[in-house]
């Protein structure tokens, strides 16, 4: 068995919450960050917010 780092997110699927996206700098840094670490899979919830607050973000996530 290989031991995996708790930190690790590498071939996983990272989920990325933001309960507060008036701008979506956070949301959208950790859109950036996250694919370097090696996420199979990134979902991003954030609450209802303008459509181009979110915009982004949206290429880096999984459909």
């Amino acid at each position: 068995m290989t031991r995996v780092p708790a930190n690790s997110v590498g071939r996983r699927t990272v989920i990325i919450v933001d309960d507060g996206a008036a701008t979506g700098a956070t949301a959208r840094a950790a859109c950036q960050m996250v694919p370097t670490q090696g996420a199979a899979r990134i979902l991003l919830a954030v609450p209802v917010r303008a459509r181009m607050r979110w915009l982004p973000c949206r290429r880096r996530l999984t459909r």
